[in-house]
């Protein structure tokens, strides 16, 4: 139950840092029902290769205020997807292509959609 609370907070964190950062259709999946290599997906959207890697960089330095230091970074050279693994979390910063090509939210179609937004009180009018 800990190491679900502390990966919850992981990925609630990551989304409001995407939604601080104007990253787009900010998507959080808990996947801890299924059978999965992580508890949670956090999927978003960039509008360029420049938004892209700002919108990994704000969630590297919201988390390390959290206190989570302990992220791989792939793809840091690519134009279409960016990630990071949080092992228990990974935040996916994608292109619109890339992520309609990959198409996580369908593949995980099963998952509970978390409503981060109610959680962090962002957006939330």
């Amino acid at each position: 139950r800990e190491m679900y609370e502390e990966s919850r907070e992981i990925a609630v964190a990551a989304a409001g840092a995407l939604f601080e950062g104007k990253g787009e259709d900010i998507a959080v999946l808990d996947l801890t029902a299924l059978p999965s290599c992580a508890d949670f997906f956090v999927i978003a959207t960039g509008n360029s290769v420049v938004h892209m890697r700002s919108l990994t960089e704000r969630v590297l330095e919201a988390l390390i205020k959290h206190g989570f230091r302990n992220a791989k970074i792939e793809g840091q050279e690519s134009t279409s997807w960016i990630l990071l693994d949080y092992p228990s979390v990974l935040v996916h910063v994608f292109s619109s292509e890339a992520r309609a090509f990959y198409g996580l939210e369908r593949l995980w179609g099963d998952a509970e959609m978390l409503d981060w937004q109610q959680e962090t009180g962002l957006g939330v009018e």
